[in-house]
Parts: structure tokens; sequence; C-alpha cells
């Protein structure tokens, strides 16, 4: 697991367009943090950087004290879960969680064992031999986050991970993964536009606005 601070980082797009301006907050080890704000807000380009998908303009990431900012995703040791959820159209359900497992080349045993557990706790147990093809956005969501927590990462970057799901399911979904947490104790940022849902679900929130941190605070 790790510590992530974020240390007066800026994103500019094009050399005029501010994306996020000086934003500065920690992430405790094991903590589940949420960063609530509007559409436009900057919420998604901030936890693009956090993951190395998006080059920092200035200010530092760190990582148990650690400046990332020129490693990539790998070498962060993260797991993504974006709202688009990007599953491997060819691979079912099963296969398209155990990927990461069996690229860090787990044993076919430890694989079964770790994707059928973490199958059972997101309801996902069902459609294990279904091809993405065949699922609804919301169990579409639901697989992007069991693959991202499947592998145990140091930390765990969630992007509106259950926006397609219908309100019932939702809430529903918020306790499965706050229990996923909870056993796991995974570093944790979670990207919402929904207030509610991050203080039903986190230990603490940033609220960033007009590409700024506004607040940073207790649940």
């Amino acid at each position: 697991m790790s510590k992530v601070s974020i240390n007066q980082v800026w994103k500019i797009y094009g050399g005029t367009v501010v994306a996020i301006r000086e934003a500065s907050f920690t992430c405790e080890d094991g903590e589940f943090l949420a960063i609530v704000g509007p559409s436009g807000s900057g919420k998604s380009s901030l936890l693009r950087m956090i993951a190395g998908l998006e080059e920092i303009t200035r200010g530092e990431i760190l990582f148990n004290g650690n400046v990332v900012n020129k490693l990539g995703p790998r070498e962060r040791n993260i797991a993504l879960a974006f709202e688009s959820y990007a599953l491997y159209p060819l691979l079912t359900v099963y296969e398209n969680i155990a990927f990461p497992l069996r690229a860090r080349g787990l044993s076919k045993p430890e694989v079964d064992k770790k994707v059928r557990s973490i199958a059972e706790t997101l309801d996902l147990t069902s459609i294990l031999k279904v091809k993405p093809s065949s699922l609804s956005g919301g169990h579409s969501q639901r697989v992007s986050v069991a693959r991202a927590l499947v592998r145990e990462p140091n930390v765990t970057l969630l992007d509106e991970p259950i926006s397609h799901m219908d309100q019932r399911v939702r809430v529903e979904m918020r306790a499965r993964i706050r229990r996923l947490h909870d056993e796991l104790k995974i570093t944790t940022i979670y990207v919402t536009h929904d207030q509610g849902e991050a203080v039903a679900l986190c230990d603490r929130l940033v609220v960033l606005d007009r590409a700024e941190v506004q607040q940073v605070g207790n649940v």
C-alpha cells in the first residue's frame, strides 16, 4: 500500500487552459478518499495525473515520499477503473478479471481462487462465462472494478465506477466496494460528482471546483 501526496500540482493544456490549479492534499496509507466536484471541475484530469496517464505541468506527486512524476502506471503499481470500463471484448468476464493475475505469473489455482472470491463479493459469479458484448453497462462497470481490485495493488483509482447502474444497484455496490476496501486495506482514491455517494463510501473528501481544491475534510 502507499501514501499518496499531491504537492502544488498544476495541469495546463495548450499553455492556456487550466484544468488543475495548485492542488495539494494527501491520501493516507490504506485510506478511502473521495474527490468530489461538478462536471468540468478537473477531477478526471487530477486522477489521470495520479495514475501516470498524463504529465504534470508543475508540482509533485509522491508515493510513500518518493516523487513519481516520471513513472508510468505500471511502475506506480496502481489499478484503474474508469467510467468507460474498457473490458477486453474477446475475453469472458472470468478471463477479464483474471488477466492482471495471469500477467503477474500467478498459478492457475491462485488465479481461480482470487477471481471467484472477488466475483462473489461483487455478485458476478453467475456471469463469469459471459463476454462483455452481452453485459449491461452496470455489469460491465462491476467487472471493471473487480479487475482493478483483484490484484491488490498499492493504490486503486476509481473514476465514476458505478455511474451506469440504477439507484438500487448503486447503493448495493457502494456497500460491496466499501467492504472490499475494509478487507484489503488498499489505498483508494474515488472520483464522483455525487456528494452523497462520496459521503456514504469514503473516510475523507476533497472538494474540487473550477480547477481548485476548495476543501479537504473528514466525512
